[in-house]
């Protein structure tokens, strides 16, 4: 596991890890998908722990292989984006 692993900062970043709207993060969390509130209250989430969510809400669907969860596959997406992103801002910079 990641040991720098960022926070999700908000609705729509943790949608957009989801691969879902901002409205349905909600809707998610308020049928358990664990996130904080940050001192100004703005919502905060850990990828890894959306993940472990994810994984324990279709946990029987994994066990028999009879269905690939699209959020996992949205969130591994969205990273693999992240840093192609931050692999070009570097080669701007050098």
């Amino acid at each position: 596991m990641e040991t720098d692993e960022r926070w999700l900062v908000g609705w729509k970043s943790i949608g957009a890890y989801l691969g879902r709207s901002a409205k349905t993060a909600q809707r998610w969390a308020r049928d358990g998908m664990p996130f904080f509130r940050d001192p100004s209250s703005r919502p905060i989430a850990k990828p890894s722990m959306i993940d472990q969510f994810l994984v324990n809400l279709n946990r029987e669907h994994y066990d028999d292989q009879t269905w690939q969860d699209e959020g996992v596959e949205a969130a591994l997406g969205y990273e693999n984006q992240k840093d192609r992103e931050r692999k070009d801002l570097n080669e701007r910079f050098v």
